[in-house]
């Protein structure tokens, strides 16, 4: 078996050897640890590429993209890194810098998407794919396929490029989704379902016509799309029964219709696979629940995105800022010690990224019975080190917010979720920007400051889009 030239290529660190990883250094260690799990085969057609194998063992990835026999994926910090098949450069000619923030790959090309909303592109270009890519800001969103490229502008109209089907291109705007096929595809305002060119596989055009879509992927064969409740509906030709197949219920948050094969994303993240296969998609899909996001080539391999740590603690009532008030003592995990323990104990848990709530606050180690709230902040007061206040130490400060008032149940723990609101989510802050978050509770026997309150260690995470 023959193996690509360069299986690996980073654009922070270029100089990685082949088959090592080296840990990377972020902007921020407190980026939400989004970690990469690929499966299939790493030897289609007689060549091993290593788009498997060679998958990175880091975990500050927010994006990810499967082509034919490569994957890009964007880091946390907004830098780029692939692996697989370099045969075209995908690996090689991967763009160095920071300010990504959107990553998809067609056959042998990649295209990224920057803050400003200029496109990059590498890669095998058939007729014009990646050097026609525009060079004008504006882009929101993109979306490519073998020899094609499509582009969504701020102002929701479209932009094709390459040799594929782009005949009758819509003109106008009011366009929020698309997804390069075949032919190309969108989503109108209201979530009607709109294509052009000329599909390969005729029955592909038996789309649905109503409203309230708000995803689709399409093949020559087959498409399906999600409606606003999470349903999945598919339409085309059922090859290998791959529509009388598709998942029932509600709750799906994404759809990826290939060649022979399909997924989706459920609602708690774990990932549904139907269709059939001869290269270990279905016999190796990961089990398990949040996964945020997942990308598969045409034939031999997927790769999903999953948060297995949305964030860290920090400010601990164990000396390691400031001395607990009253000479409390705090364990090294805990906050200031209460009346039951040696303090209360905050640990955040569950996927950090807004198209899949499942991330949690958990609190232990409290006197039963006791109300409390969450304090949230977009600072760390005194660099993480936090100050004396009651009888605990306070950690966040900046624009803070309390919201989500409750009594600790009789074991004494408290959970908290639902955080997409404004005094939990990112309404303040924007998208990939630390939120910091601490415990706030009443303990009645505790009377060393007269205050009557203490507060818990802090957990900082960065919500994503």
């Amino acid at each position: 078996m023959m193996k690509s030239q360069t299986s690996i290529a980073r654009s922070l660190q270029p100089s990685v050897a082949l088959g090592l990883f080296l840990t990377c250094t972020l902007a921020s260690p407190l980026s939400a640890q989004g970690r990469l799990y690929s499966w299939g085969t790493d030897v289609p057609l007689h060549y091993e590429f290593g788009q498997i194998t060679d998958t990175p063992e880091e975990a500050h990835f927010v994006d990810i993209a499967a082509g034919a026999t490569h994957t890009t994926a964007l880091l946390s910090d907004g830098t780029l890194y692939s692996w697989g098949d370099d045969q075209y450069g995908q690996v090689t000619a991967t763009p160095s810098g920071s300010g990504f923030t959107q990553v998809v790959a067609g056959h042998g090309h990649t295209l990224a998407l920057r803050t400003d909303g200029t496109i990059v592109a590498w890669g095998q270009d058939l007729g014009g794919e990646v050097s026609n890519t525009p060079t004008y800001p504006g882009f929101t969103m993109i979306s490519a396929a073998y020899g094609s490229s499509l582009a969504l502008r701020l102002d929701g109209s479209l932009a094709a490029w390459g040799p594929g089907n782009h005949a009758d291109l819509p003109t106008g705007t009011g366009f929020t989704y698309i997804d390069d096929s075949s032919s190309g595809w969108a989503l109108r305002t209201g979530g009607f379902i709109a294509y052009w060119g000329t599909p390969s596989g005729a029955p592909v055009t038996q789309h649905p016509t109503g409203p309230g879509f708000t995803e689709l992927s399409v093949t020559s064969d087959y498409g399906l799309a999600l409606q606003a409740d999470g349903t999945i509906v598919g339409w085309g030709t059922d090859a290998g029964g791959i529509l009388s197949a598709i998942p029932t219920g509600t709750g799906f948050t994404q759809v990826e219709a290939r060649q022979g094969h399909a997924f989706a994303l459920r609602a708690d993240g774990s990932i549904a696979a139907w269709g059939y296969s001869t290269h270990g998609l279905f016999t190796g899909v990961p089990p398990g629940e949040g996964y945020s996001k997942l990308s598969s080539s045409p034939w031999f391999h997927a790769v999903a995105l999953r948060y297995d740590n949305p964030g860290e603690p920090y400010c601990f009532g164990d000396g390691s800022g400031s001395t607990c008030p009253c000479g409390g003592i705090g364990a090294a995990d805990s906050g200031c010690s209460n009346t039951v323990s040696s303090g209360a104990t905050l640990v955040g848990s569950g996927p950090a990224y807004l198209a899949v709530e499942r991330f949690q606050l958990d609190v232990s180690n409290l006197p039963p019975g006791t109300p409390g709230l969450v304090l949230r902040g977009s600072n760390q007061l005194n660099g993480g080190l936090g100050s004396a206040l009651g009888d605990g130490i306070l950690c966040v400060t900046g624009v803070t917010a309390r919201s989500q008032v409750q009594a600790s149940t009789p074991s004494g723990t408290a959970t908290f979720t639902g955080f997409s609101g404004q005094s939990f989510g990112t309404a303040s802050f924007g998208l990939g920007v630390p939120t910091h978050y601490q415990y706030w509770y009443r303990d009645g026997a505790n009377s060393c400051s007269g205050s009557r309150f203490n507060l818990s260690n802090a957990w900082t995470t960065i919500w994503l889009p």
